[in-house]
């Protein structure tokens, strides 16, 4: 998959996956009209919001890059 993304938006969350099922939809489409790729690192949340990711990341794998954080 050719990346020809014009600039990115790191997000760093933790424990926000409300939030993140709430808003981050619209952010995705926004971003994607823009040209952007979102970029967002997981800091070791404790509730669902790896799972929120892993299906967002299927619903817009063009646009939405993710990564978690391992335990230190």
């Amino acid at each position: 998959m050719e990346n020809n993304k014009t600039f990115s938006i790191i997000l760093v969350v933790h424990n926000a996956a409300d939030k993140l099922e709430q808003n981050l939809p619209a952010f995705l489409e926004t971003a994607t009209e823009a040209g952007a790729q979102v970029i967002v690192v997981d800091d070791m949340s404790s509730d669902d919001t790896p799972d929120v990711l892993t299906h967002m990341k299927v619903e817009h794998p063009d646009v939405l890059y993710t990564t978690f954080l391992p335990e230190s």
